[in-house]
């Protein structure tokens, strides 16, 4: 952060003030010097003590608030850029904390390692899945290249059962590490609520960082960091989190539930059913998480270097 002084013209009340005291002073004088010829200062002494001091007060009146003017300015500029500077660094450690509290959330083992349980299974289900509609496939097959193969036909409800027996063993044992993976996976993570609290933080240091200290900043010539990076993500209504939390808490619950019920009706699956787009997770969500958190404290801590 750099501190810059600013250029301040003087207080007009003072300017308009010493320019009377100098006139009235260069009248005074104008007058003494004329009166100088005579005798009068002599036979006054009094007069010409109050009109010597009374010129000199004119002179060095001015001189004395140009000065003094000077020095109050200056100081209360030093005082003003040092006060701008501790709140920028209060705002700015404040954001600090707050996001690399979070950069070290995502960078959690524990989390990595219950996201690639998470992905494991969801695999493990999709291939169960793959592997029943091919067997549902290659039978329905088998039956329009010989409709009239009986004994082919009555075979037939037994393998689909078959297959879907073993789909469903599958789809279990698959459901139950899923389980326990979002299990781990939202116990390393903070609620939404504790979240929204924290991102209520950032916003709040941020809106006093850019709408009350840097206008009074860019007046005192008081260099803020641009924080351009950090301003693409703290402008945002959510937090770098808030996706992954979304995950945790709310997608691959309702991943698990769909599948539950599909683990007990099969026949619903088909080739034509786009269970993707309405159960789909987003695995690569921790990857833009870690990416803006990086990103966000290399900017913080840049501002604060």
């Amino acid at each position: 952060m750099k501190l810059t002084p600013r250029g301040r013209t003087f207080d007009p009340v003072n300017v308009v003030l010493c320019l009377a005291l100098l006139m009235l002073g260069a009248s005074i004088l104008s007058v003494g010097v004329l009166l100088e010829s005579t005798d009068f200062w002599i036979r006054h002494p009094f007069l010409t003590n109050v009109a010597s001091g009374v010129a000199t007060a004119c002179f060095g009146i001015p001189f004395a608030i140009v000065v003094l003017s000077r020095i109050y300015r200056r100081q209360a500029a030093i005082t003003e850029r040092q006060q701008l500077g501790q709140s920028i660094d209060r705002e700015i450690g404040l954001l600090q904390d707050i996001f690399s509290r979070q950069a070290t959330t995502v960078n959690d083992p524990k989390l990595t390692n219950a996201l690639s349980g998470i992905l494991k299974a969801h695999e493990e289900i999709e291939t169960a899945r793959y592997d029943l509609l091919r067997e549902r496939l290659k039978l329905l097959k088998e039956i329009e290249a010989d409709p009239f193969g009986g004994d082919r036909q009555a075979r037939t409800p037994l393998l689909m059962a078959a297959a879907s027996f073993e789909f469903k063993g599958r789809t279990e044992k698959a459901l139950k590490a899923l389980s326990e993976e979002q299990t781990r996976l939202a116990n390393s993570l903070p609620s939404q609520e504790t979240d929204s609290a924290s991102w209520l933080s950032a916003s709040t240091s941020w809106r006093i960082l850019e709408e009350s200290i840097r206008p009074r900043a860019n007046d005192a010539d008081v260099e803020i960091p641009k924080l351009a990076t950090a301003r693409t993500y703290l402008t945002k209504t959510y937090s770098p989190l808030r996706e992954l939390i979304d995950v945790a808490f709310h997608k691959v619950p309702t991943y698990i539930e769909y599948w539950q019920l599909a683990k007990e009706d099969s026949t619903k699956l088909t080739g034509e059913d786009r269970i993707e787009d309405r159960t789909a997770v987003d695995f690569d969500v921790i990857q833009r998480a870690r990416t803006a958190l990086t990103e966000i404290t290399a900017d913080l801590n840049s501002a604060r270097s």
